[in-house]
C-alpha cells in the first residue's frame, strides 16, 4: 500500500476528487455488489475462457445499509476492449418485491429520467428469470476516484479492501459479518478513458513501472469464498 500514496502524490496535480467522494470520510465511499450466474457459473467461464464477448449480472449499491438507499441492476457486456452497461435504479426495500413480481411499473420510479431506465429493468428480468440466475457471490471495496481536471472523460480509481462473504443472499448486499479479505495489503488501480492517456499519465504509468493486468474483482471473491467453503455445491475450477 506504500505506492498508493506515492501514486497519488503524482497524480494530484493533475486530477480533482470525485465530488460525491469528497463529501465522505477519507474521500472515499463504499462499493457492494451481489453477482448473479447460472447453476453452472457460465458467465465466471466467460471471463476465465477470455471470450471477446461476455456478460456480468450484478445488483450494485453503496455505503451503509437503508431500506431506502439506492440499488442499481446493472448488465454490464463486454465486446473486445469496449464496455457497455446497462442501469437502472430502486430502493433497496424493493429489491426482493420487484423480482418476485417483475412489475417494472410499480418498483422502477416514474420520476427516471426517460424510458431506457425502465427498459434496462426490462433486459435486467429477461436475463434473470431466463437464465434461472442467482446470487453466486458479494464483492465489496473501498473506492478513491479522481477525474482528470481538464477532462472528466478520464477518471482513475484506487479500489481498496477487497472483500466479500460467503453467505449470499438476495438480502445480502450490505452484510460485513465474517468478510473475507482479497489481496491483503494492495489495491487496484483502474484508469478509464474516451480519448487515451494524457502525457503526464503515461510519465507517472513509466515511473512507477505499472503494467496492464486483466483482474476481475468477481472471479477473484469467487475463488476466494470457496476456498473458505464456497456456498453452495458448485464445483469452481481455478485458472490455468
Amino acid at each position: 500500500m506504500a505506492q498508493l500514496t506515492e501514486l497519488r502524490q503524482m497524480i494530484l496535480p493533475h486530477v480533482e476528487l470525485d465530488p460525491y467522494a469528497a463529501t465522505r470520510p477519507n474521500n472515499e465511499y463504499t462499493v457492494r455488489s451481489i453477482y448473479l450466474d447460472t447453476s453452472d457459473l457460465a458467465f465466471y467461464h466467460e471471463k476465465l475462457a477470455g471470450l471477446k464477448e461476455r456478460k456480468k449480472i450484478r445488483i450494485r449499491g453503496y455505503n451503509e445499509y437503508s431500506p431506502t438507499a439506492p440499488v442499481f441492476l446493472e448488465i454490464k457486456r463486454k465486446t473486445g476492449m469496449a464496455v457497455e452497461k446497462k442501469r437502472s435504479r430502486l430502493l433497496y426495500q424493493n429489491l426482493l418485491p420487484f423480482l418476485e413480481s417483475s412489475d417494472v411499473e410499480k418498483h422502477i420510479p416514474a420520476s427516471a429520467k426517460d424510458q431506457e431506465v425502465r427498459d434496462n429493468a426490462g433486459r435486467f428480468l429477461f436475463h434473470f428469470h431466463n437464465q434461472a440466475l442467482r446470487p453466486t457471490v458479494t464483492v465489496a471495496y473501498e473506492r478513491e476516484p479522481y477525474y482528470f481536471k481538464f477532462d472528466h472523460g478520464l477518471r482513475i480509481t484506487f479500489d481498496k479492501n477487497l472483500r466479500s462473504h460467503n453467505n449470499v443472499t438476495m438480502n445480502s448486499l450490505f452484510q460485513e459479518t465474517q468478510a473475507l479479505y482479497a489481496l491483503p495489503n494492495r489495491f487496484v488501480l483502474e484508469i478509464k478513458t474516451n480519448s487515451g492517456f494524457p502525457q503526464w499519465l503515461r510519465l507517472v504509468i513509466s515511473r512507477l513501472d505499472l503494467h496492464h493486468e486483466a483482474i476481475s474483482k468477481y472471479v477473484i471473491c469467487v475463488l476466494l469464498c470457496h476456498e473458505h467453503g464456497y456456498n453452495g455445491s458448485r464445483t469452481v475450477p481455478y485458472p490455468g
